[in-house]
């Protein structure tokens, strides 16, 4: 975590001597690490509530892999039975089909003597 040499903690030292008087050093140093404690604890417990959450994500995942294969081994389930498929030929067929029902329903210009046969 925090690797302090030799010449480090002597110029953290001095500094403190400087800044804060010696007599409330103590105190400083004890609230450190008190701080620092709680900071650890912290640290763990959030570790610990992160490994806690993978775990029930990988039970979680685990249930459903095996339900889906579950589902997908049932005689029930069947894919040509659930998802229509066809191919490219009788998807042009069935346009051609439209097509000549279409043609067939077009309506043709009416011719003078049907009109008069109305009136």
């Amino acid at each position: 975590m925090l690797q302090l040499g030799l010449s480090e903690l002597f110029v953290l030292s001095l500094l403190a001597v400087v800044l804060i008087k010696p007599e409330h050093i103590p105190v400083v140093m004890r609230s450190l690490g008190g701080g620092l404690a709680k900071l650890k604890r912290i640290q763990n417990q959030v570790s610990q509530e992160l490994t806690a959450v993978s775990r029930q994500k990988d039970h979680i995942e685990g249930s459903v892999r095996s339900f889906s294969s579950e589902v997908m081994d049932s005689p029930e389930f069947s894919l040509s039975t659930t998802v229509p498929f066809s191919t490219d030929s009788e998807e042009k067929a069935a346009v051609e089909n439209k097509a000549e029902n279409k043609a067939e329903k077009k309506i043709e210009p009416k011719t003078a003597e049907q009109e008069n046969s109305k009136k």
